[in-house]
């Protein structure tokens, strides 16, 4: 059985709000699976009459709000790996100075000796 374009519209405008909560939820398995229900659903519209002005709206609505929460979580992802590599930066960076005046990093094991006694 064949979907109208307008059922197709609707069924999708849900998809992109369960991909949405999907993102929100951190749920990128959940996400995923998403993916593959959409591309059918896609052919739907693509070969058929365009569906009516309201399914077309809410589909477009939901479609915005998705992206927007893609893009925004693509942009956390970004920013965490930025910060990460900072991270690592620093922590190779990171030394002392012996009491010669010779730098020893501190990430490597046994390089620091604490000399009290």
């Amino acid at each position: 059985m064949s979907m109208t374009p307008s059922g197709a519209a609707r069924r999708l405008t849900e998809l992109f709000r369960q991909e949405r909560e999907a993102l929100l939820a951190g749920d990128l398995a959940a996400f995923a699976a998403l993916q593959a229900q959409k591309t059918p659903l896609a052919q739907a519209l693509d070969n058929g009459a365009p569906p009516d002005a309201a399914s077309l709206g809410a589909l477009r609505d939901a479609a915005a709000r998705s992206l927007a929460t893609l893009e925004a979580y693509r942009e956390g992802i970004r920013q965490a790996r930025a910060w990460l590599d900072k991270a690592r930066a620093a922590r190779r960076e990171l030394g002392a100075y012996t009491a010669a005046g010779d730098k020893v990093a501190l990430n490597e094991q046994g390089s620091i000796r604490d000399s009290r006694a």
